[in-house]
């Protein structure tokens, strides 16, 4: 995700092009999700499989199940009526919470007066989940990496303004946000394999749906791109904490970057 975006709704007023500065869903429309397995895996070529039932999770398997189409792009477009979904990291995150937890949606666009038509970059969620203690509405903390649950959200933002959110990516980016879409798998010392949800154009792992789905189309760098389901693999620090995150389950770590991860609640 790049600084320099904007968010766009169908029909009047027409949304303008934003960049979010730093100083500073149908609520769980897929109802109870069958609990088998892991909680979520992407299936190459179809739907993914889930489990549980957190809100902000089945909104992102609702998205998916019904999209005609999808791009990753820094103009966020989201139709929902005819099921295009045209957005970047946060503007998925960001979209999916206003429609699954409204209230945490509100907290984060609240506390750092983002403007309408605007999205939070992926530094000011990492800076709001620093900062839950259980008292921001909609959000509570979480504070290890096996404590995670579907539905959370990890986010991180690089400390280098060189660096690039994906491998082989954009240098203007400065981070990156996923929900969520299984509980950790303890794989090796401190280290745990996750099913994510997220807008990229590069794919986390083989196994990745936007390398089998027609729907995602390609982004400006020709790839599949959009929203989807992966795997990447998070390493905890011996408090527990997130340490890193590899893109995919064989990757190096990501470059270096501040990490932080949020429940949203309501």
């Amino acid at each position: 995700m790049r600084s320099g975006r904007r968010t766009v709704r169908p029909g009047p007023p027409r949304r303008r092009w934003a960049v979010v500065l730093v100083p500073v869903v149908l609520a769980a429309v897929v109802g109870t999700l069958a609990a088998a397995g892991p909680a979520l895996a992407g299936r190459p070529g179809g739907a993914p499989r889930a489990a549980g039932s957190a809100p902000l999770l089945g909104e992102a398997v609702r998205e998916y199940t019904t999209m005609t189409a999808t791009r990753y792009q820094h103009r966020n477009v989201e139709r929902r009526g005819v099921g295009t979904y045209f957005y970047d990291c946060v503007g998925f995150v960001t979209y999916a919470l206003g429609q699954a937890a409204p209230t945490a949606q509100a907290t984060i666009l609240d506390t750092f007066h983002v403007r309408p038509g605007y999205v939070p970059s992926p530094g000011l969620y990492v800076r709001l989940f620093d900062a839950l203690d259980g008292t921001q509405p909609g959000w509570a903390p979480v504070r290890t990496v096996a404590a995670l649950r579907p539905g959370d959200v990890v986010a991180w933002s690089y400390r280098a303004a060189s660096s690039s959110n994906e491998p082989g990516g954009d240098h203007r980016a400065r981070g990156h946000a996923l929900i969520v879409g299984s509980v950790p798998e303890p794989s090796g010392p401190g280290s745990y394999l996750v099913t994510v949800w997220d807008s990229t154009g590069t794919p986390h792992g083989p196994d990745d749906t936007r390398r089998t789905n027609r729907k995602n189309l390609p982004d400006a760098a020709g790839r599949p791109s959009g929203l989807g389901s992966g795997t990447v693999r998070l390493d905890a620090a011996p408090d527990g904490a997130l340490l890193t995150v590899h893109w995919s389950p064989t990757s190096g770590p990501v470059a270096p970057a501040e990490f932080a991860m949020g429940r949203p609640t309501a």
